[in-house]
């Protein structure tokens, strides 16, 4: 099984029909496959007879980062997408750690590959017309499909947030895309006729599943170089049913800018927007459908490593917005406290899932894999709750969760209380050391318009819904937070700087 042969199919169904379209450029079906053929037979020159072979994208959003990936693919080997936004140190270790045979990259980032020019083969798309320029370099080979013989199951090596601080790797195979593929045309209403955007970075799980998808069912994709509300807009003006993969920062972003500029005049055609990555909340949604009309909202959880786990469409949505929808489709989820016994509807436990979604493990890194697979089972590092009417609800992290005097807090509901309040703009809750209680609750508040706190009424506002072990001990005022490069607060920094005293 190729994600490639059937791609490769509308080259002879709709030959002219627009695969990806950026700002700049558009790419028809049967020119995007000629020049994955041209690459295709470019890498397998540079490689060699060399077996699983890996190939490294150091690039943003872009044509050619598609036709690099798709293949790296298509002739079997393993794509290795690296954030441009990773530091040096960060690049180092998976340069040592997963070191690709051949590296694409393009001219602004050249200098952080600097210290391995010498020792690894390395394509620069460049922004002069060099002669060693990438597009260039492709015209070079033939647009004939590669004659190979490819028996490699595994697509690509993604990376998510490591413990150390340190990308770590995982295996995504082929056969798993095929599966979730399949499963997202009958979840989210997908066709062939939709224009899909992602216009969150493509080295994150969610923007390259969601372009190559788009190929995959023969759709158009609408390619922004980086997320921005603008970049969006100009395509939400221009083109007709648009399905809209976000996250909610991106989300807020994008309505913040529609009403900062009175652009709600405009009759946006989106046919809908599916959002993960963090829970979407129900003013957000209700702000969305103030200006988009009309429109689909579908909310998935899921990971990196899972893929779909549970969807709420349009329908969940109205009946239960706290939750996040029923289980996807050919998803079985088990709910389990410490002992590993399933626990009963409306208990909370640890989540299990089981899919041939799932990914295959961490590269070379046999201990961890066992850590979160067992016997077909993936452990998500999650806490959550089934009802009886089978709607799944996520109660927060394993790793955040706060033990405060022997009793278990989940963040994410002391979050959900203070998101509320309309000074809120953003917060996050943190366990902090405490000698007596093991650990207290602090709650981080970035507040609207700098608003001052007011502690002695934040925690009796908190004190009608927690009860009282819940209730934060502090209420800090901070300027900003630290994210992740996919747009999340990254918790795990905002707890090192609260420890460090960053934040007195």
């Amino acid at each position: 099984m190729n994600i490639m042969d059937q791609i490769t199919m509308y080259k002879y169904i709709y030959p002219n029909k627009i695969a990806i379209q950026s700002d700049s450029a558009c790419l028809s079906y049967k020119k995007l496959n000629e020049n994955v053929n041209k690459v295709s037979n470019g890498i397998l020159k540079k490689i060699g007879n060399k077996r699983n072979a890996k190939i490294g994208i150091f690039l943003d959003n872009s044509i050619e980062f598609m036709e690099i990936f798709l293949a790296s693919a298509q002739i079997g080997t393993l794509a290795v997408p690296m954030d441009p936004k990773w530091s040096i140190t960060q690049i180092q270790y998976v340069m040592d750690n997963y070191q690709p045979d051949v590296i694409f990259t393009q001219e602004n980032l050249l200098e952080k590959l600097k210290s391995y020019d010498e020792n690894i083969s390395i394509i620069v798309k460049y922004n002069s017309e060099r002669s060693d320029d990438y597009n260039k370099w492709k015209t070079a080979f033939s647009l004939e499909m590669p004659k190979v013989t490819n028996d490699n199951d595994s697509l690509l090596i993604a990376f998510t947030s490591g413990t150390t601080g340190f990308p770590k790797g995982y295996i995504r195979s082929h056969s798993s895309w095929f599966e979730s593929f399949y499963a997202t045309n009958s979840e989210l209403n997908i066709n062939s006729n939709d224009n899909i955007m992602a216009p969150g970075p493509f080295v994150h799980s969610l923007s390259l599943y969601a372009v190559t998808h788009s190929l995959f069912i023969g759709a158009t994709f609408l390619l922004v170089d980086k997320f921005e509300p603008k970049k969006v807009v100009k395509f939400l003006q221009h083109v007709n049913h648009i399905v809209l993969y976000m996250v909610p920062t991106m989300t807020k972003a994008l309505l913040d800018y529609i009403n900062e500029n009175e652009l709600t005049k405009y009759s946006y055609n989106v046919k809908s927007i599916i959002s993960s990555g963090d829970k979407w909340s129900k003013k957000s949604k209700m702000d969305v459908k103030k200006i988009f009309l009309c429109i689909n909202i579908y909310e998935f959880y899921g990971s990196s490593e899972a893929s779909f786990i549970s969807i709420s469409d349009p329908i969940d949505n109205n009946i239960n917005p706290k939750s996040v929808g029923h289980v996807f489709k050919n998803v079985t989820i088990s709910i389990r406290n410490e002992n590993g016994e399933e626990v009963a509807n409306n208990e909370i436990g640890k989540i299990f899932v089981k899919s041939k979604m799932i990914f295959d493990g961490y590269y070379k890194n046999e201990m961890e894999t066992k850590m979160v697979l067992h016997n077909g089972w993936l452990e998500l590092g999650d806490y959550g709750k089934k009802d009886e009417n089978g709607f799944i609800y996520i109660m927060g992290r394993v790793k955040n969760m706060i033990i405060s005097g022997g009793l278990n807090i989940y963040p994410e509901e002391i979050e959900k209380v203070l998101r509320k309040l309309e000074i809120v703009e953003e917060v996050v809750v943190i366990g902090r050391s405490n000698i007596y209680w093991g650990e207290e609750v602090v709650a981080l508040i970035k507040p609207k318009y700098n608003t001052e706190l007011d502690s002695i009424n934040l925690k009796q506002y908190c004190s009608k819904y927690l009860p009282t072990y819940k209730v934060p001990h502090e209420f800090k005022k901070v300027k900003s937070f630290p994210y992740t490069s996919s747009g999340k607060i990254s918790t795990g920094e905002v707890k090192k700087l609260l420890e460090a005293g960053k934040y007195n």
